[in-house]
């Protein structure tokens, strides 16, 4: 096991609480899962298919359970005072063009189960992870409240609209059920327990496989022309962002947790490359799929309201990724 480079203070509000994570062994929710254990909760981890992680194993109950069925999510929720909706399905832009019904449709139900059993349980907070595919296309960092100037991008409508109307479905639940909410919008986020999957993952982990394949002679291939312009944040400054805004906020507001830096494809190619030890020449395939050319976001809500700081750099959690991904 790669020992954890990144301990925190964790959020003291969070002490002797008790707290349900869903998604307890995903990207977020495992951070998640650490981040209250260093804070001094007790935590509940509901897990599904994949095996307990080094994080996830931190929580003091794990139990498995199917959030499609209503029976399960009650019992996944009972005698908590906090649940943390970090349960996902999840793809990289290859899902997304191919198959794109596969992980709408079943996430929303899980998130509307999720959000009923906490209200009906008398939770008193619920904290929802919702994502940057509710805005539109925009050149410019977008800002809390621009989702409503337009539909979300073409590739990412049916992940957009459905988390659209989940973050309205927290505001109704509030209103109605006197449930405090609160909704974050990450960014690319990334770290260990991501989906290294060829077919699946993301441009960090996807691309954090091709290095460590790729023999120091051979090019290293970009997707797309490598000029798109993304926002990639740890996953642990993730989890922090939605511990900050639970205890913060009751009304669902949302916030944009990101690193507030943007970086090319071509220049994140040669971090992954210098974390892996490799001197490849980078060369990029357009044939390959791509999408938003700039997808930037503001995170001065977040650093106002919440006094989130994104503290892990790039270089950091990069070699971190690397280090546990070689581990395995």
């Amino acid at each position: 096991m790669i020992p954890d480079p990144f301990p925190t203070e964790g959020v003291d509000f969070y002490r002797g609480r008790r707290v349900v994570v869903t998604g307890a062994t995903g990207l977020i929710g495992s951070y998640v899962v650490k981040l209250l254990k260093e804070s001094g909760a007790w935590v509940r981890a509901i897990v599904y298919r994949r095996e307990p992680n080094e994080f996830t194993k931190l929580a003091d109950e794990i139990r498995a359970h199917d959030l499609s069925g209503a029976y399960e999510v009650d019992r996944a929720v009972r005698d908590s005072g906090i649940v943390l909706s970090c349960a996902v399905i999840t793809g990289g832009i290859g899902i997304v063009a191919t198959d794109p019904l596969s992980y709408v449709g079943p996430a929303t139900a899980i998130t509307i189960n999720t959000l009923h059993a906490a209200a009906q349980a008398g939770c008193a907070r619920f904290g929802y992870l919702s994502s940057t595919t509710v805005y539109p296309a925009s050149e410019k960092p977008v800002v809390e409240g621009d989702e409503l100037a337009g539909k979300p991008y073409s590739l990412y409508r049916g992940i957009g609209e459905s988390k659209r109307f989940l973050e309205k479905l927290c505001s109704y639940y509030h209103e109605k059920a006197a449930i405090a909410c609160a909704v974050v919008r990450p960014s690319g986020a990334y770290g260990r327990f991501d989906s290294f999957h060829e077919g699946t993952s993301h441009v960090i982990p996807g691309m954090v496989n091709r290095a460590l394949r790729t023999l120091a002679h051979e090019p290293f291939e970009v997707w797309g022309d490598g000029e798109d312009v993304r926002d990639f944040v740890h996953a642990q400054d993730v989890a922090m962002g939605l511990l900050l805004a639970v205890k913060t906020v009751s009304d669902a507001s949302q916030f944009n947790i990101a690193s507030g830096v943007g970086i090319t494809t071509r220049v994140l190619a040669e971090h992954v490359l210098h974390a892996v030890g490799r001197e490849s020449r980078i060369v990029t395939n357009p044939q390959k799929p791509s999408a938003l050319k700039v997808r930037l976001v503001s995170i001065e809500k977040a650093r106002t309201l919440l006094g989130y700081r994104p503290t892990i750099s790039l270089e950091a959690g990069l070699r971190d990724v690397v280090n546990w991904r070689a581990s395995l």
